[in-house]
């Protein structure tokens, strides 16, 4: 139900009949754009398309809305002061480069929770916690079967602090953990210099719409089936984002938060603190597997 048949899109101006179609690569293909926006794309396309388009053979066009140039000072109401920006303004940029980092990091408690599982050992429970796992293997009932579970479980519950350490080091210690710290250090050494020097402008902003970048048409992930390339633009008409205004002590404050490329980022922290719920339970059945109980 989240994949519609989609061939382009159109952007349409929120406040005249200007519009703009972008041609996908490929033409008609199932693309996931999620539950609820096929029934919104269902929807708009019913409403904007010729009564006689046939969608199941043409494909369905993703419809959106922006603001044309030409409309934007009737909104400012000959206001002077905003600002138009390319698409690739250096505050903008790097916000979102900011952002996108961050959210991959607090996506690792998810991605990387079956290969911490797949990987604990004997000697993983040991660096947890040492002196308990001794204690239970020294238990004079450790042999039986039937205690396999209750000594499990109390390892478990007596280790909390230092499971949840083990798993947070185990992120750390990741490949994918390492590269986006560094994209982090590479991205502020870059940017936070020449962003400072753009924020000075205080009133609204409106970023242009470059038709040729990649779209993501699904609003929660990010896959080979959610991305759609444009091949051609029909129309001219120069389009920009709704307009936006940079908090500037907003910003500044984000160069100082050294804890946003880090597992203590607010959403990392919540990803982890959501996926160790379920991790002690986890822990104890890979317990019941291991080849010291024999």
């Amino acid at each position: 139900m989240s994949f519609l048949n989609i061939r382009g899109k159109m952007i349409h101006c929120l406040n005249c009949d200007n519009l703009v179609t972008i041609e996908y690569v490929g033409g008609n293909v199932q693309t996931q754009i999620g539950d609820a926006s096929v029934m919104q794309q269902r929807e708009l396309n019913e409403e904007f398309m010729p009564a006689d388009y046939d969608f199941k053979n043409e494909g369905y066009y993703y419809h959106d809305g922006a603001i044309c140039k030409d409309c934007i000072k009737d909104i400012q109401q000959n206001d002077d002061n905003y600002l138009l920006v390319d698409s690739d303004y250096i505050v903008f940029h790097y916000l979102e480069a900011v952002h996108n980092i961050m959210d991959h990091i607090s996506r690792l408690p998810y991605s990387l929770y079956s290969e911490y599982l797949n990987n604990l050992t004997e000697n993983t429970l040991k660096q947890i916690n040492e002196e308990l796992f001794a204690e239970i293997i020294n238990t004079k009932t450790f042999g039986l079967k039937k205690e396999k579970k209750r000594l499990s479980q109390m390892f478990v519950e007596k280790s909390k602090e230092e499971i949840n350490k083990s798993y947070k080091d185990f992120i750390k210690n990741s490949n994918e953990y390492k590269q986006l710290k560094k994209e982090g250090r590479v991205l502020s050494e870059k940017y936070e210099e020449k962003v400072i020097e753009n924020l000075d402008f205080e009133g609204p902003i409106y970023r242009k719409i470059n038709y040729m970048d990649t779209n993501n048409l699904n609003p929660y992930i990010v896959a080979e089936t959610t991305v759609r390339v444009p091949l051609e633009v029909i129309g001219n008409t120069e389009f920009y984002e709704e307009a936006v205004e940079i908090n500037k002590k907003s910003v500044l404050a984000l160069f100082k938060n050294k804890s946003k490329f880090t597992l203590n980022n607010h959403e990392a922290r919540k990803s982890i603190d959501y996926k160790y719920k379920g991790l002690n339970k986890k822990i104890v059945n890979e317990m019941f597997k291991m080849s010291f109980w024999k």
